[in-house]
């Protein structure tokens, strides 16, 4: 995978699908109901696109602040990447007329991180550790992480406790 839009699409995909998993009624790695629905109704229905990407972009920001509490002093991770790369996959987020599975969907966020994480799966994260370096930023840069980001978090379900899986910065 190179760092063009389809690479950032692709991010935006699993930022999507590890928040539907891990605000499943079974993890509760954060809290999945902090957005107003109301207000999010609303804005679905005057303007449906940029409804969903507020939705899209408020889960985005409780995944980073849950990671950041669960363990301070990462600086990246998958919901905190360099600016120019938030940005990126910001924008690509909002071009997608279908960015990824919601609340309430963990099938299909189940099936993005087991497609993404492949034969990772078996090779990286043991069950039981939360926080742990999975490359670095240059690597999901060229998409080498993706995998092992994925995998982390699908050795996390069932465990109360936020992942972690963090990258080292290239500075």
């Amino acid at each position: 995978m190179s760092n063009g839009p389809e690479a950032y699409r692709t991010i935006a995909r699993l930022r999507n699908a590890v928040y539907a998993l891990g605000a499943a009624p079974g993890q509760r790695w954060w809290h999945a109901g902090l957005e107003d629905a109301a207000a999010t109704r609303m804005l679905q229905r005057l303007l449906p696109r940029t409804g969903e990407a507020a939705a899209t972009f408020t889960a985005w920001r409780i995944c980073r602040v849950a990671t950041e509490c669960a363990a301070p002093g990462i600086r990246a991770h998958l919901f905190a990447l360099p600016p120019e790369m938030e940005r990126s996959v910001s924008t690509a987020a909002a071009e997608l007329d279908y960015t990824g599975p919601g609340v309430g969907d963990e099938r299909s966020a189940l099936g993005i991180l087991e497609q993404l994480a492949g034969s990772a799966r078996s090779t990286t994260t043991p069950v039981g550790q939360r926080v742990a370096c999975v490359g670095s930023v240059a690597d999901l840069y060229s998409g080498r992480a993706l995998a092992p980001i994925a995998a982390h978090y699908l050795s996390a379900l069932g465990q109360q406790a936020v992942p972690v899986p963090y990258l080292r910065s290239d500075d």
